[in-house]
């Protein structure tokens, strides 16, 4: 457990949540403009680390995003893969498995 959570970058392409192209012509101008904005890289707060049965690790972090037109904004808990993340500071002791 990190308390309190550590800063960290988050590869949401590589945490399967963002990623791919849509033309934004296909796609309805309410949700382009109500939508939650994903960026490839977003900054996040890792709060665990997860040891699996299988002997990954994965990564309990939080990102927020906000709408695309700024309107709206969440929290979201993930569960990513442990390269799927970047300290987002340099620390000085290795809290990485």
């Amino acid at each position: 457990m990190f308390d309190p959570p550590r800063p960290v970058w988050v590869d949401m392409v590589a945490a399967g949540v963002a990623g791919g192209f849509i033309p934004a012509n296909t796609v309805p101008l309410r949700v382009r403009t109500a939508g939650a904005r994903l960026e490839q890289r977003m900054q996040g707060w890792q709060h665990a680390w997860l040891n699996c049965s299988d002997g990954r690790w994965v990564a309990v972090v939080s990102v927020r995003v906000s709408s695309a037109n700024e309107q709206s904004h969440a929290s979201i808990p993930l569960t990513v893969a442990a390269g799927a993340i970047r300290p987002a500071e340099q620390s000085t002791t290795k809290d990485e498995p």
